[in-house]
């Protein structure tokens, strides 16, 4: 204990840490709590982690080989052209006012007005 310089708080913060990491197992026999660490165990643990390692890598391989052909697709492809962006430009503007003047009409149709003079009613 303290005489030999070991704090109990220490030591019992260390084991729940190592516990909490999955370093060390416990277990509850009757009143006592028992903890331990088994090689054959760290090792089980450490071929799962490196498997679902190795499987994240390929996804990622095959994520990327996925993400360099559609690049090679998309290079290939021409620009649009000047006429081709002013079009989508216009498209684009005239569809935002096209929901800006259907937001109008809705609060137009259901506002806080309207809700008022219907409640008036």
């Amino acid at each position: 204990g303290k005489s030999k310089g070991v704090i109990p708080q220490a030591v019992k913060e260390v084991v729940e840490g190592l516990t909490a990491d999955g370093e060390v197992q416990t277990d509850k026999v009757g009143s006592q709590v028992l903890f331990w660490s088994l090689p054959s165990q760290k090792a089980s643990v450490l071929r799962a982690k490196k498997r679902k390692l190795s499987d994240e890598v390929q996804k990622m391989h095959r994520e990327y080989d996925e993400v360099q052909a559609e690049l090679a697709t998309l290079s290939s492809e021409p620009a649009p052209s000047d006429r081709e962006l002013a079009a989508l430009r216009e498209r684009a503007a005239a569809e935002r006012k096209r929901r800006d003047e259907l937001k109008v009409a809705v609060l137009e149709r259901c506002g806080p007005g309207k809700v008022a003079e219907m409640k008036r009613q």
